[in-house]
């Protein structure tokens, strides 16, 4: 049990403390300067006639994507500029009617540029990890200084190696992506109407209900908007009983609703749609001075507070009042509540629905025509095609370093050393990757030059790739937990909303929601989340609520950055270990024609399971795009006062929320993890030593018996070639048989030569071999150690 612990307490050690020692590895390469000269070719002109022929396919496949990505938002935002009419901050409304038909356009428009995005994503991706793939001659002049680099992962170590141009390339493709990351999603936003934030409430008696509009010089004079509405005092009457024949003069036409059907429809905000109300009533409704059919219940505004003394509306003037907060008002007409709460499902408990003390008979309703919006903002996709444009280049530019050939794949990587062997890690075939990755301590340094006996490793995957498992899924396991978190937020707000309506809630009401469109049910916390309006400058407000609304697409692709390394890691280790049971062609980036080698995939994570993960995330940022996003919603009436003929509207946005959306992408997002945590716990069989694609350890590994001519080229299987007389075996990839090493047999883990045990372990040998000198990392820590001959 102590063992486990041990264990358990060593890998999450080393997986919390892998990025401060990659970084510090990372300076510490730097500060060498492995590579100074620059890397561009003598003639710019030939530059696609020097690409090495690796390289050709892979960056013919990335211009070609970019290329015909750039051209297709560039004709697409050619056609919404010059085809639909552009509105207040370059937006402009592509769809404009049924809602059922916008919500299904607007989840497969997002499924598209999600496919989109990726795809830019994963090309960028591979570019980069071409830039930093080290070539031959970069493995040889690390290796000569006593340094090790990484092959077929993208390593910030390998960033050492790059030259300021390739380094410039690098940032370009890198900082092209984060505006896209914040952007892209919310280029096509979904946008709803709701009338009932902007409607008017009204007291009628039934025996004086408006039959007619009042003539236009009577009307024409009140001025409707959002927030200002007629003017009233002691002479109101005559206006209210105006504003009564008006409403009721208005098209659509009014709808008659029971009491309860009133209560429901409006209650909680609910009421999409649902816009001005009569409620008619068989009480005579008085004032000391003057009879009039008529008294304003609510007045437009997502707040329902008006200052009797200024008359106009004052947001501050009731508080915090639930825009359904009318409902409840069974006080006179001259004085309000400010009351924060109103409990709807208590209005009918005597059987009366009162309002200013009167009974509720009936409600004449106006049912506004369904009507929603896909609208796309020009000035994002002038953003993204400028980041497009700028991957573009870097692409270009990258064909000036691409000369030389990269070794992308361990594969690339045993083909060299096995055509040219590096001939300083002689001798050390059972050396693993924690032999030459970490700084050599002194009480290392002593068995490492001694026969080691060999013993199979039985471990489990987890512990095999410790540092990269370790940190994919903490960053999932924070991922999962912020995102059911969001779920559980969204899911206590909309059902907080419907109990205080009285709504029957349950999961079939989250299912009714559906995808992408948040619940108009409105709680006094929402207003609190994330909330702000864009009426008066909607260009730079639709920016700042694209940014905040796809922030956790940025996180999310740092989470496949990560799992996109651990499975790499995964699929070069088994790769590792087939060479020790199987007799296998190289699979390297461009295989020679006439030869056993193999070219399935670009780079080390095999393409099929590739395409699967990359689709797997897109599916996740397509829900995510679901989940939180960009809401724009039109608080819309009937005619204006000036008698025209528009629908007025006032835009209100924000960040909306979906709980059914945030439900799906939490399962999908657990699957995700559960997968690549469970896999961790699979025991393997590792014939081989570790080598996380150390450059050192494969170079080790690559030492054919003599006289062995094109080894790289065949079928070849690592194991033991030799046995010296003292029964200290030499293993390598072959051509010739071998066979797998047995328990209990010695592999030197050091050398002959001080040269030698100097690239091995960081231990640099005086001449007379009496007092080795030991130099742990770059030479920060010196001492010395006496060691006797006899066991060096």
């Amino acid at each position: 049990m102590a063992s486990i612990f041990a264990s358990v307490k060593r890998n999450f050690v080393l997986g919390i403390t892998y990025p401060s020692r990659a970084y510090k590895q990372f300076w510490d390469y730097r500060h060498t300067l492995l590579n100074k000269k620059s890397q561009s070719p003598k003639d710019a002109r030939r530059q696609w006639a020097q690409i090495h022929p690796s390289l050709k396919t892979g960056y013919t496949f990335c211009l070609y994507n970019v290329a015909s990505i750039l051209v297709v938002t560039l004709i697409v935002a050619i056609w919404a500029g010059a085809s639909h009419r552009t509105g207040d901050g370059l937006v402009v409304t592509l769809f404009n009617g049924d809602c059922s038909t916008a919500s299904e356009a607007n989840f497969w428009v997002h499924l598209l540029i999600n496919v989109l995005a990726s795809s830019l994503f994963a090309t960028s991706s591979y570019m980069m990890q071409r830039l930093a793939a080290p070539t031959r001659e970069d493995l040889d002049r690390a290796h000569r200084i006593n340094k090790t680099l990484n092959v077929g992962t993208l390593s910030l170590t390998n960033f050492a190696l790059l030259s300021k141009q390739r380094l410039a390339v690098f940032a370009l493709l890198w900082s092209s992506s984060l505006p896209i990351h914040l952007m892209f999603n919310s280029l096509i936003v979904y946008s709803t109407t709701n009338a009932e934030w902007s409607s008017w409430a009204m007291l009628v008696e039934v025996n004086d209900a408006p039959s007619s509009a009042p003539p236009n010089s009577t009307f024409r004079a009140l001025k409707r908007s959002y927030i200002d509405i007629p003017t009233v005092g002691s002479s109101g009457a005559s206006q209210m009983a105006n504003l009564a024949y008006y409403l009721n003069a208005q098209k659509p036409p009014l709808t008659k609703l029971t009491a309860e059907e009133c209560i429901q429809t409006y209650a909680s905000g609910s009421s999409r749609t649902w816009g001005d109300v009569l409620l008619m009533t068989t009480t005579s409704i008085d004032s000391s001075t003057e009879d009039f059919p008529s008294d304003v219940v609510k007045y437009p505004g997502q707040q329902p507070g008006f200052d009797w003394n200024n008359g106009k509306v004052d947001l501050s003037y009731v508080g915090d009042q639930q825009p359904w907060a009318w409902l409840c008002y069974e006080q006179t007409e001259t004085s309000y509540s400010t009351t924060t709460s109103c409990d709807t499902s208590r209005l009918l408990e005597n059987g009366t629905w009162m309002v200013h003390q009167r009974v509720v008979d009936h409600c004449l309703a106006r049912d506004l025509p369904d009507a929603c919006e896909l609208n796309l903002s020009l000035s994002i996709m002038i953003v993204v095609l400028v980041c497009v444009f700028g991957k573009l280049v870097a692409m270009l530019a990258a064909l000036s370093f691409s000369h030389a050939r990269p070794l992308v794949t361990i594969g690339d990587a045993i083909d060299s050393f096995l055509h040219e062997p590096d001939t300083t890690v002689h001798g050390l075939c059972m050396a693993d990757a924690r032999h030459f990755g970490e700084p050599a301590l002194d009480r290392k340094l002593v068995s490492i030059a001694k026969p080691h006996p060999y013993g199979s490793r039985n471990a489990r995957i987890a512990q095999e790739i410790s540092g990269p498992w370790v940190g994919a899924n903490f960053l999932g396991l924070v991922g999962l937990g912020l995102s059911f978190g969001l779920f559980g937020w969204s899911y206590h707000q909309t059902r907080a909303a419907h109990r205080a309506a009285d709504i029957p809630f349950g999961f079939g009401t989250i299912w009714g929601l559906g995808l992408g469109k948040a619940p108009t049910l409105y709680t006094y916390d929402e207003a609190q989340f994330m909330v702000y309006n864009a009426a008066n400058t909607p260009a730079v407000s639709y920016i700042t609520g694209a940014v905040l609304a796809n922030l956790p697409h940025l996180a999310l692709s740092l989470l496949y950055l990560t799992y996109n390394n651990q499975f790499t890691r995964i699929f070069m280790a088994f790769e590792f270990r087939s060479f020790a049971t199987h007799r296998r062609g190289l699979r390297v980036s461009k295989p020679k024609s006439g030869t056993e080698q193999r070219g399935t995939y670009f780079l080390q994570f095999p393409l099929r399971y590739s395409i699967i993960m990359i689709s797997y995330f897109v599916l996740l940022h397509t829900f995510l795009s679901e989940t939180l996003f960009l809401q724009r919603i039109y608080a819309v009436w009937p005619q204006s006062f000036d008698n025209a003929d528009d629908i007025g509207k006032r835009l209100v946005s924000k960040l909306g929320f979906s709980p059914l959306a945030a439900l799906v992408f939490s399962l999908i997002l657990l699957v995700l993890v559960t997968f690549a945590i469970g896999i961790g716990f699979w025991k393997v069989s590792w014939i081989l030593p570790s080598t996380f694609g150390n450059s050192k350890t494969l170079a080790a590994y690559c030492h054919p018996p003599e006289g062995s001519k094109n080894t790289q080229e065949g079928q070849v299987r690592w194991g033991v070639t030799r046995m010296n007389a003292e029964d200290i075996g030499q293993c390598s990839f072959s051509l010739l048989p071998v066979r797998p090493p047995e328990e209990g047999e010695h592999f030197v883990i050091g050398s002959e030569t001080p040269e030698r045990i100097l690239c091995a372990t960081n231990v640099w040998v005086s001449a007379d071999w009496k007092s080795p000198l030991v130099q742990i990392g770059n030479g920060e820590v010196k001492q010395q150690i006496q060691v006797a001959a006899d066991q060096v």
